[in-house]
This record gives C-alpha cells, structure tokens and sequence, in this order.
C-alpha cells in the first residue's frame, strides 16, 4: 500500500488519474498506427526540411 502523506502540495499529493497497462499499450498502439498511415500526397509534410537548432 503507497502511502500518500502531503496534502498541502498539489505537486507532491496524488496523482487524480491512473490508467492500467493495458490501457497505456492501447494508447501506444493507436498513436503508432495513425503515425504509419498517414498518407501524403503533396509531399508537403513527409519531406518537409526539419530545422534544426543552431549552436
């Protein structure tokens, strides 16, 4: 049993919103799966040039 001792601080109290395992790998799931099948006809998105931070 996790013991959840200051109340005072929303930073250190605890956290509202727990998801389970499988929940997450579902999420996770879902993300990759729009992320592979985006299609991009233009070749405006896939291609466009990244831009990198300069030194």
């Amino acid at each position: 049993m996790k013991v959840w001792p200051v109340k005072h601080s929303p930073l250190l109290r605890q956290p509202e919103h727990f998801i389970s395992r499988e929940e997450l790998k579902a999420l996770i799931q879902t993300v990759t799966n729009n992320l592979v099948n985006i299609k991009d006809e233009t070749g405006q998105f896939l291609l466009r040039p990244r831009r990198w931070p300069r030194d």
